[in-house]
């Protein structure tokens, strides 16, 4: 609060001097606050390398616990459902590698870890649509749950998010109140996974309703926490400034200076497409849980097949969408 009587100077209070400074804008960010591209390929790699060995453990371990006699062949539609998210994943694949092959380009890490990704989701869909697999009811929901689809996606929800937040690291030890640090988008990252892992994996096991809800509060918990994430790199982009060489001369300079505003402005668009993504995937589980727990048993939607296809369209739609965005990244930065 400020006092002032007209003729001495306003008094200021510790209050003030704290709004004061939270109002303040902070230094825009400059190219060199940010990782070097080899440092980033380094982490990108690091970050495929754990998703790939992720899947792996989820995927041997839910197979490996799961009695044969439980094992089943999706339905016919269930099955066309998951060939045609196939299909599209393959052309997707090849239209991505292609262009690197005729030119005889070197695949670089972010390259590598959109392969990654559409690597586990084709053999996902394989698995759905040709081999017998493992579909839970939950208790509370009611709904079908695909426990290999939710093994795709535990690992790929943390890589992704790790990727958008990895184009525009700053550098350990930067003290910037709008940074986006290592230890952020390390935290930001496992919090997605662990969101997918908790409203995935775990509440489908769960015949109680009081832990069923206690995961589901982690799941929508952790959830929730890439939009502050979202907000922050959007400031971030907004508040800092691009200077043109008046002389319309290209330097060093200018060069840093579009290689800045393009990380930052990628960055803030990779991670916006992962909050809407997820935000697809909550919806669409509330639809699940709807039809599932609130129709009658004798609706049409009640059937599994309604639950495969959102998923598959869900896979597709969150592939496409953030593998335009990964190619636009390796052309504009690496």
């Amino acid at each position: 609060m400020v006092i002032s009587n007209g003729i001495f100077p306003p008094k200021t209070t510790a209050r003030d001097d704290v709004a004061k400074t939270a109002a303040a804008p902070a230094a825009p960010i400059k190219h060199s606050d940010l990782l070097g591209i080899s440092e980033i390929n380094a982490l990108i790699s690091k970050a495929t390398r754990h998703s790939i060995f992720t899947w792996v453990v989820l995927f041997v371990s839910l197979y490996s616990t799961t009695p044969p006699h439980e094992l089943v062949y999706l339905s016919e539609s269930e099955r066309t459902a998951a060939m045609v998210a196939l299909l599209s994943l393959l052309i997707a694949t090849f239209l991505l590698i292609m262009p690197f092959v005729l030119r005889r380009r070197k695949l670089g890490a972010l390259i590598w870890a959109a392969l990654a990704t559409q690597t586990i989701a084709i053999i996902t869909n394989a698995q759905l649509a040709f081999f017998p697999t493992i579909v839970r009811i939950d208790a509370v929901t009611r709904s079908p749950v695909y426990l290999v689809r939710w093994c795709e996606w535990i690992p790929l929800a943390g890589q992704m998010t790790f990727l958008s937040e990895a184009v525009a690291l700053q550098k350990k030890g930067n003290k910037t109140n709008q940074s986006s640090d290592y230890k952020a988008a390390i935290r930001n990252s496992v919090a997605q996974s662990l969101s997918c892992l908790s409203g995935g994996l775990i509440c489908v096991h769960c015949n109680s309703y009081i832990w069923w809800a206690f995961f589901m509060s982690i799941s929508v918990a952790t959830w929730v926490m890439i939009f502050p994430r979202v907000m922050a790199k959007r400031r971030v982009f907004l508040h800092t400034k691009f200077l043109r060489n008046s002389a319309g001369v290209a330097t060093d300079d200018s060069y840093r200076q579009l290689e800045l505003r393009d990380r930052l402005r990628f960055s803030y668009h990779l991670i916006l497409t992962c909050s809407v993504v997820w935000s697809i995937l909550v919806v669409l589980y509330c639809i699940n849980a709807y039809i599932y727990r609130i129709l009658p048993p004798d609706h049409p939607w009640k059937d599994k097949a309604p639950a495969m296809i959102v998923d598959t369209f869900f896979d597709v739609l969150a592939k496409a969408l953030y593998l335009r965005c990964i190619v636009e990244v390796h052309l504009s930065v690496f």
